[in-house]
């Protein structure tokens, strides 16, 4: 979190804030059932949802959202918070408690159906809301949504600009009306100490933007379907500072029946089903390639031996190889499930493991395909793949690496841009199309230049990079292991 501040303030308080009060305070209890009915009116079905509670706290909504949803993952950044959470909620046998800075948290599971965000934004500096936001793009399924309520500057019904202020600024320093010093002696000691430590350190600790601030924030990555000030508060309070938002993951059709949202694509879900007819009609000669590392394989492969291709996807080139190899092991590797399922449904005797390609254990083998996977592996990790890869290779054996590339002419890029998705064109995309899969591959999908990936393959130890297959925006080599 790049608001240290914040940080620190959360630690050292153990994560009591305003809701912690609201759920214990006897004399608050009318506000907070009040509340507590307003905010789950507002939320959709979570009947059989995978949810994400992000800032769980100590749990006043987490046990409503574990009886509504399948499954619930509760986040919060205080461990003693969500020991409280885990003790109040022990009767729920579909919670996941997680203690992490939600910045810091990366879903490598399922994508979620729904998240639930509860006065989280407020305490981020706007670089790590859009940090955030980017990574709930990922953890959320095409078309999931996201429930998010936040404090904004006060703005109170027809009252001056110097009621607003003097109220505002009492604000900052009463106890027990702005979240930030609502907490017991635990924190800063006597009250006159947390007044006069927040006078100077609210602001870096607390945001309170604008309704306009937040509505633009969130509609950068997701659709705002619905937005809204709490009346529990209002009526309370005579503010409407509480305000909400309901964001959907906006997903479009990039051809072939698969829906895909911006910076979200993903081989999981029901592409499956489509695979195969999408990318033979979005990568020219993409059959033409298959059969070049076909014969490259007979000729290195004479005496048997084992060939993977790592990112196999539905199987199709293992299928091919072990029909022209039939004394080869042919094995496949990929990390989603229904592309597994789908490659042994179709039988063809090839060995295959669902598994990330980056932990899989490989054993000795002549030759290893990464065809157009490495692009989506993260750049930090392509060497160190690549280095495992060629520890487990024999003397005389070779990787195949296939890749979508950049070319350093900006020209000759933009030419090459234009070709291909004319061809895409041609093969009954439309437009509206190619731009969605484009967005949804932003962020995801990582081309490098020829001479970015042909050094990353010398760096891994293989000492002949060739060049086997050119076409627009696609190129392939062979690197071998002397």
């Amino acid at each position: 979190m790049a608001n240290r501040v914040s940080k620190k303030f959360w630690q050292a308080s153990n994560g009591e804030a305003l809701g912690t009060a609201l759920a214990s305070r006897p004399e608050l209890k009318t506000l907070n059932d009040s509340e507590l009915k307003e905010i789950f009116a507002l939320l959709p079905p979570l009947d059989g949802c995978q949810v994400l509670e992000l800032g769980a706290g100590t749990g006043r909504f987490t046990g409503e959202l574990a009886r509504r949803a399948q499954s619930l993952t509760a986040l919060d950044i205080s461990t003693e918070a969500l020991q409280q959470n885990r003790l109040k909620h022990a009767q729920f046998n579909n919670i996941t408690y997680q203690s992490i800075d939600a910045l810091e948290y990366h879903n490598e599971t399922q994508p979620f159906d729904f998240i639930f965000i509860n006065w989280l934004f407020m305490y981020l500096d706007d670089d790590d809301s859009q940090a955030l936001l980017q990574n709930l793009q990922h953890a959320l399924k095409p078309g999931g949504q996201i429930f998010i309520r936040e404090s904004c500057e006060y703005a109170y019904n027809g009252k001056s600009w110097l009621r607003n202020f003097l109220h505002s600024g009492w604000q900052t320093i009463k106890p027990g009306k702005q979240q930030s010093i609502y907490r017991l002696q635990k924190f800063r000691g006597p009250f006159w100490k947390n007044a006069l430590w927040m006078t100077f350190n609210s602001a870096r600790v607390q945001n309170y933007r604008s309704v306009t601030s937040y509505q633009a924030l969130f509609s950068q990555n997701f659709e705002v379907i619905d937005s809204g000030y709490l009346v529990t508060y209002e009526l309370a309070y005579r503010h409407q500072n509480q305000r909400y938002w309901m964001l959907r993951k906006s997903a479009a059709s990039v051809g072939d029946g698969i829906e895909a949202a911006p910076r979200s694509w993903s081989f999981g879900g029901e592409v499956w089903r489509s695979f195969d007819s999408h990318i033979h009609r979005s990568i020219p000669f993409y059959p033409q390639l298959h059969e070049v590392i076909i014969r490259l394989c007979e000729q290195l492969l004479t005496d048997g031996g084992a060939v993977y291709e790592l990112g196999c996807s539905t199987g199709s080139l293992c299928r091919q190889l072990k029909q022209r190899l039939p004394s080869a092991d042919v094995i496949g590797v990929d990390i989603e499930p229904n592309m597994i399922q789908a490659a042994e449904a179709a039988g063809g005797a090839v060995q295959y493991h669902c598994a990330d390609i980056l932990e899989h254990p490989m054993k000795s083998c002549s030759v290893a395909i990464l065809s157009y996977t490495l692009q989506f592996v993260a750049p930090e990790r392509r060497l160190e793949l690549l280095k495992k890869i060629q520890t487990q290779l024999k003397s005389g054996g070779a990787i195949i690496l296939a890749e979508k590339v950049k070319r350093r002419d900006t020209q000759l890029e933009q030419l090459l841009q234009r070709a291909h998705g004319q061809y895409k064109l041609d093969q009954g995309f439309s437009k509206e199309e190619i731009n969605a899969k484009s967005a949804s591959l932003a962020g995801v999908m990582t081309p490098l230049y020829e001479d970015e990936n042909i050094e990353l393959l010398q760096q891994a130890g293989l000492t002949r990079v060739s060049t086997i297959f050119n076409n627009l925006t696609f190129s392939a080599w062979i690197a071998f292991k002397d």
